[in-house]
């Protein structure tokens, strides 16, 4: 082949894997467009950072579909309901508590975590959610006990 023929291959493949990403990252939805076009609002923050939607399914079938439209970053399932954590929001989808239905909450880190705390605090670290991962704050704790570095 050609020098010219390889030139116009390399382009066509880098046109095609960028129109491919383009159009990856212009269908992408985040947790809280997937939620907001799926439900009823129901309440709102002024500041729009905190929100409550209704479903008109069960709980389990709710978050499915949260979590299919968005993957999560780490998942708790409890009998309370399901708990979604992505890095910079917390998702919570329980029963409604009129019995039809499920409620969706959807908030940033700070609140979600101080709100879920009884159900995410032990398995989530506080220094994670709106990281993205688990390695946060508490990375370089040393401790202080016996035989611990001390001062």
């Amino acid at each position: 082949m050609s020098r010219r023929g390889r030139f116009a291959v390399a382009f066509l493949a880098i046109a095609v894997g960028l129109a491919g990403m383009g159009a990856i990252w212009l269908t992408y939805k985040g947790p809280r467009e997937a939620v907001s076009e799926r439900y009823r609002l129901v309440s709102e923050s002024a500041d729009k950072r905190e929100q409550v939607f209704h479903s008109d399914q069960p709980a389990s079938v709710t978050a499915a579909g949260i979590a299919d439209t968005a993957a999560p970053a780490q998942t708790i399932m409890d009998p309370t309901g399901v708990f979604y954590r992505y890095d910079s929001t917390i998702v919570a989808v329980t029963p409604a508590a009129e019995g039809a239905g499920s409620t969706v909450f959807v908030d940033p880190p700070e609140t979600g975590y101080r709100r879920w705390f009884p159900y995410v605090g032990g398995l989530w670290a506080l220094s994670a959610v709106g990281a993205g991962t688990l390695g946060g704050g508490g990375a370089s704790f040393r401790g202080g006990g016996p035989g611990g570095g001390g001062k």
